[in-house]
């Protein structure tokens, strides 16, 4: 195997243990926050449901929010010092920052869930740097291909991440399993994956001594908006993430709201759906890849998503939500992966890492903003008119791709 074919795969099992640890939260977090019988629950005795679905918002946006702040600082770091050791040490943050919540958990400590995440996201820009590292070893007419196998290595992590966070957090399988041992787990595979970045990671990029902009975050926004060419694909990857933020957010209260789900049954439909991805990414990205152009494929596929999560809230039973689940992860995956191509695609060689480095940022703001917007909406209604907002997200993508692309 080629140098560069032994980077591609270990950056891909970097993406893919950094979806793991996101992926355990997803059965867990519901649990602390809006579930006053789960034996897991957080908050103090008679706090309101609403408070509790209102803090929810709040601590899923403290990562993402603290991720659009730090992460164009880090590529400038990786460009400036290479791409390897701001990897790893942004890997072996976002251990210590597991361990923390895990600490937060034990001690019923809110306040510290809330510090853990968002230190998490101040070093948790290894995704970012990981797409430049792809850019940087991959050639253009490939690089939608290699996305797609960082997709399903994400998707992969979807299925073992909420099952490992339901199945670790189910003390009836064994006897001291709690809410903070799959932060436990998360937190050693995280430091695992920083030494093998550090020892095993080739560099993949010269360093330059660029002047550090700390304020890059904010320029990226103005950035983004003087690309002509690049504006609409910002706009939509931007409204796209905001969609997949707000569900991903609100989908596990949700599903503890309507249907009673407890941590292990969410962490198994969360992982049925990683299944979904992974047939997506593995079998039908190759095959329309190489019949359709992204956007042909984009058209269709962005549509698909704000129709088919809008369907979660119909009252129907809860084994509809297995029946549905296919479609949105399939229709959701094109994109994001369709997405990630074009925007690589339609940049010049020289601008990958300044245009990954932007789309990072508009993507951190896409997942802070919108939970932080839908909190206050779920908190007053229900879940599910977060679920709908998310729906709505995903419509608004649709409109601004069909009317503002245009092929170049």
């Amino acid at each position: 195997m080629t140098a560069p074919r032994r980077s591609l795969w270990l950056i891909i099992f970097t993406i893919g243990i950094d979806a793991l640890g996101f992926g355990i939260l997803l059965p867990v977090i519901p649990q602390l926050l809006t579930n006053p019988a789960s034996p897991h629950y957080v908050l103090a005795p008679g706090t309101s449901r609403e408070t509790g679905v209102l803090l929810l918002g709040c601590l899923i946006a403290a990562f993402p929010l603290m991720q659009f702040f730090a992460t164009p600082i880090l590529g400038q770091l990786s460009d400036r010092y290479g791409r390897k050791p701001v990897l790893a040490t942004s890997l072996a943050g976002t251990s210590l920052a597991t361990a923390a919540f895990a600490v937060g958990i034990v001690t019923r400590n809110v306040p510290l869930l809330f510090v853990a995440r968002a230190f998490d996201g101040a070093t948790g820009g290894n995704v970012s740097v990981a797409h430049a590292v792809i850019a940087d070893i991959t050639e253009p007419k490939d690089r939608t291909k290699s996305f797609g196998l960082a997709m399903g290595a994400f998707g992969t992590a979807m299925i073992l991440g909420p099952f490992l966070g339901g199945t670790l957090a189910d003390s009836g399988l064994v006897s001291w399993f709690d809410a903070a041992t799959p932060f436990w787990f998360a937190a050693t595979i995280a430091a695992a994956n920083a030494l093998s970045v550090w020892y095993l990671l080739p560099e993949t990029r010269t360093p330059s001594r660029t002047p550090l902009q700390l304020a890059r975050n904010l320029n990226n926004l103005a950035r983004a908006y003087a690309r002509p060419k690049l504006r609409p694909i910002f706009l939509t990857s931007f409204l796209v993430m905001a969609g997949n933020g707000i569900f991903l957010a609100f989908f596990g209260a949700f599903l503890v709201d309507r249907y009673g789900w407890n941590e292990r049954q969410i962490g198994r439909f969360f992982g049925y759906m990683g299944i979904c991805v992974i047939a997506t990414q593995f079998v039908t990205l190759r095959r329309m890849a190489k019949r359709f152009a992204e956007p042909v494929v984009l058209r269709v596929v962005i549509i698909g998503t704000a129709t088919m999560v809008a369907a979660y809230v119909l009252p129907v039973g809860w084994w509809a939500m297995f029946v549905i689940a296919p479609c949105v992860s399939t229709c959701n995956g094109l994109a994001i992966v369709n997405l990630q191509g074009l925007l690589s695609r339609s940049a010049g060689p020289d601008a990958q890492g300044e245009v990954m480095g932007i789309n990072s940022s508009l993507q951190a703001l896409a997942m802070a903003v919108p939970p932080l917007v839908a909190g206050p909406v779920a908190s007053a209604l229900a879940p599910w008119a977060a679920v709908l907002g998310a729906a709505l997200c995903h419509l608004l993508a649709w409109l601004a791709f069909i009317t503002r692309y245009r092929e170049p």
